[in-house]
């Protein structure tokens, strides 16, 4: 019978959830941090899933790939990448309407 259902270790996704947690209230993150953080942890976790060494090939590529493969891993790199890629948007959008340019 297929699977029909991600499977998972329960109690280290608990584990790693608070820790994760415990980690970025004694940080104090702020919005633009918090963002940050959540999507580069999405193109870590995507590239780790993919097996990438260091450095993962341009965004271009992976949506390409995507395109014709679509897998976990390269979902969360570019799910990971526009996360941060939006906030720097909405950032300057929102220091826009106040009247602040950026330099």
């Amino acid at each position: 019978m297929p699977k029909t259902r991600l499977e998972f270790d329960e109690k280290k996704v608990s584990e790693t959830h608070a820790k994760l947690i415990e980690v970025s209230r004694e940080a104090k993150l702020g919005i633009g941090e918090i963002l940050t953080v959540y999507g580069n942890l999405g193109v870590t976790l995507g590239a780790s899933i993919k097996k990438y060494p260091e450095k993962i090939p341009p965004i271009e590529e992976i949506e390409k790939e995507y395109a014709l493969h679509p897998d976990p891993g390269l979902a969360l790199i570019l799910q990971g990448a526009e996360v941060v890629s939006w906030y720097g948007d909405w950032e300057r959008i929102m220091l826009e309407k106040q009247g602040i340019k950026e330099e």
